[in-house]
């Protein structure tokens, strides 16, 4: 990975909902990209948030985290499109342990998802820093990702993925669909994201509910019934908005979901 890849195609938009003055994830971008930055935010908000933030505000009238994502996904011109929750911050791995991400290892992380979008992945993305360790390789296919995640934008549209068929577990959704139609991801377990703990103030605390978390569990389950379980999880605390530490949640089968092209001219089989 040269650190002077560029990365011109490539979007980064970071959705922010009730946390004006509190956007962690846009520290930890280089300012050498943050021309291609985008912080989207409800146009009842747009004002706050321009006060602070300035030109890379980008107002939208959507409402709720599944159509605000496929709003982006329509709207964008880039070729690339990165989405990053609002309170990240990044790591990369030293040795047997992660260490926080300077602006250099940032940009390396950015550009390592951008060459994985050169070379024809769909859907690309970054570990969560809880289970990092968990997968001893620098990235794993066919899996799990959240919160942190970048497309192509011609095959998404072009292949009718949507965002918004879900409250909540929209990313879920997605990346399942397109693992059923032959598109493998790819996620980096060099570099780590992290965030406050679910259910602080902001984001998706203010509409997620215990009710619209089961909703979700069970839309998901009826949208893939061979590859997704409906259980029961229990955190150390209650999110908020929730009425216990027990919760509606999924488990999925990621690899049986993938169904490889057998054209090898669509989708990016051979490379796995």
């Amino acid at each position: 990975m040269k650190e002077s890849t560029s990365v011109y195609k490539l979007g980064i938009f970071i959705p922010s909902l009730g946390r004006a003055g509190a956007v962690r994830t846009l520290t930890e971008l280089p300012k050498s990209i943050h021309d291609q930055v985008h912080l989207v935010v409800h146009k009842s908000e747009y004002r706050k948030y321009k006060e602070i933030y300035g030109d890379v505000v980008l107002r939208t009238s959507t409402n709720g985290i599944g159509n605000v994502r496929q709003w982006i996904m329509e709207s964008s011109a880039y070729d690339y499109v990165l989405m990053l929750d609002d309170d990240m911050s990044f790591s990369h791995r030293q040795g047997t342990k992660l260490k926080p991400a300077g602006p250099k290892q940032v940009m390396n992380m950015i550009c390592q998802l951008y060459d994985w979008l050169e070379v024809g992945f769909v859907h690309v993305g970054i570990s969560p820093r809880f289970g990092n360790f968990q997968v001893d390789t620098p990235f794993a296919d066919v899996t799990r990702m959240n919160n942190a995640y970048a497309y192509r934008v011609k095959p998404f549209l072009s292949q009718g993925i949507r965002f918004n068929r879900l409250q909540v577990m929209e990313d879920f959704d997605v990346t399942l669909t397109l693992l059923e139609k032959g598109y493998p991801n790819r996620v980096s377990y060099e570099y780590a994201w992290a965030q406050r703990k679910s259910g602080d103030d902001g984001g998706c605390s203010l509409y997620r509910t215990s009710r619209t978390q089961a909703e979700a569990a069970q839309g998901l389950k009826k949208l893939h019934p061979k590859y997704v379980k409906v259980v029961k999880k229990t955190s150390k605390v209650a999110w908020k908005g929730f009425e216990s530490r027990t919760r509606t949640d999924v488990n999925i089968q990621w690899k049986k979901a993938y169904h490889p092209k057998r054209d090898k001219q669509s989708g990016i089989s051979k490379f796995l």
